[in-house]
């Protein structure tokens, strides 16, 4: 919807550039996302613009005043002129995607609490009722909310001076920005009821005291001026020495833990119960190589995304290939995937034989004289999943799409190959997320054939949405 946008707008400048129009769609996604949750409506948006704008210009050093460039604008102000010329642009982008969500009825993730607020602050009737209705409000993990679900908070408590509100939350939570949330706005109702009264847990029943201290002391270093409370133990857990260890590389850190876990195994200790933790996501991929070096099985437990397995990457690569029957590329490459099973050498020997008499790949595979003469080991294997490729594009072309991905799936050998995986648990959740996104892309939709869902997963790779 917003690459409509940007498409029928050419006067734009910053947000649709030239080399590639549609650059900023995901940026301005999240842009507009952020000010949703920060509940800031376009209006107020495009005032606050105007109004930064206005500031600006009101300076008296913005141009040079003598030299080669006199009367051009100082560099170090340039830069403030574009991020006001991009905001400007947004804000039309702003409106036009509101109008859009209204037009055909839709809503985004943060309509979900914005629209509700809107409507409260509006409709004082509304606001009554269930401030009656809801007379004590309990808000749990408080340090993950934003402006827009305070200010939902602060609309159903606002008939009482002192309202029965009931926050938890956890300030050493609130270091990380997610969907909004900020240290800021966990604070925002201790400054806004100073006769609040606020009880601080200073009991742990999930660590040990050796751990809790080492945290302690980090946390303490932060240059906020919030006041840390030292957390005691309550947990039955035998207190060890922290070991802490600097290693060369990721993959060498990686190495360490995979083989330390393996001697832990190896010394009875159940699989299940050890646990890696690590900073961000991307700090998995590392571990995971070298579990899978070691031969450990392995679960990842994070909203990593689906299409960024490798696996799972091979196996949209089949149905890319089944989608786009004919294309010598992509039929090339799919031949590699390791859950089909083809050799190294016989893949070797047909694209070799293809380049040097210019017959295409297709050619190759579908002929058993072909595959004879080239010299496969397994001629029956690649005759058997070229009559294959053959039938699932028939059924690409004609039958509705998850009929086609479950087809796919068991004759491909590649739900085999997931169940017998060392790390089959991962990898089944993993591939129930992506079927169940096939099917709602699917559902209502009698005529959504495998080229649409590829043309949607391409999208979504461009802007990088992910499937958790």
């Amino acid at each position: 919807m917003m690459r409509e946008i940007i498409e029928k707008r050419d006067h734009l400048n910053l947000l649709r550039p030239f080399h590639d129009n549609f650059a900023y769609v995901k940026k301005s996604l999240n842009a507009i996302g952020d000010l949703k949750s920060e509940y800031v409506e376009p209006d107020d948006f495009k005032k606050r613009v105007e109004e930064s704008e206005k500031l600006f210009y009101a300076q008296n050093d913005l141009y040079n005043e003598k030299g080669a460039y006199k009367g051009k604008m100082k560099t170090v102000h340039q830069k403030t002129q574009k991020s006001i010329e991009k905001n400007k642009e947004l804000v039309e982008l702003y409106d036009a995607y509101e109008a859009a969500l209204c037009e055909r009825k839709l809503y985004d993730y943060n309509d979900m609490i914005s629209v509700v607020v809107r409507r409260l602050d509006e409709d004082r009737d509304v606001l009554q009722r269930l401030q009656e209705e809801y007379q004590y409000v309990l808000a749990d993990e408080h340090q993950d909310a934003n402006a827009s679900q305070n200010r939902l908070l602060e609309l159903l408590v606002d008939f009482h001076e002192d309202p029965n509100l009931f926050i938890v939350g956890d300030e050493k939570q609130a270091i990380y920005r997610f969907q909004g949330a900020s240290l800021e706005n966990f604070l925002y109702f201790t400054n806004k009821y100073p006769n609040a009264r606020v009880v601080e847990l200073k009991h742990s029943y999930r660590s040990g005291q050796n751990i809790l201290d080492v945290a302690h002391s980090v946390i303490s270093s932060s240059d906020d001026d919030i006041e840390r409370v030292a957390l005691e133990s309550r947990a039955a857990i035998e207190k060890e020495a922290v070991e802490i260890r600097t290693f060369a590389s990721d993959e060498v850190e990686a190495l360490w833990v995979a083989r330390d876990i393996e001697k832990h195994i190896g010394e009875g200790v159940e699989p299940d119960e050890i646990v890696v933790l690590y900073r961000t996501n991307a700090d998995a991929a590392y571990i995971a190589q070298a579990l899978e070096r070691e031969r450990i099985s392995y679960s990842i437990e994070s909203n990593r995304n689906v299409l960024d397995d490798t696996s799972i990457a091979q196996f949209v690569a089949l149905l890319r290939t089944v989608a786009d029957f004919g294309n010598k590329e992509l039929v090339s490459q799919v031949l590699h995937v390791r859950f089909l099973g083809f050799e190294p050498i016989d893949i070797f020997k047909i694209l070799k034989y293809s380049s040097r008499n210019r017959t295409p790949v297709y050619d190759c595979i579908f002929s058993e004289n072909k595959l004879k003469d080239i010299g496969v080991s397994d001629i029956k294997q690649f005759s058997v999943f070229a009559k294959r490729l053959s039938k699932w594009a028939q059924a690409g072309n004609n039958d509705p799409v998850t009929d086609v991905f479950n087809l796919v799936l068991d004759e491909s050998g590649f739900l085999t190959t997931a169940l017998n995986s060392s790390r089959s648990v991962e990898m089944l959740e993993k591939l129930h997320s992506l079927a169940r996104t096939v099917e709602e892309l699917a559902r209502g939709n009698r005529t959504y054939k495998l080229q649409d869902l590829i043309a949607h997963l391409d999208l979504m790779d461009e802007y990088n949405i992910s499937i958790k």
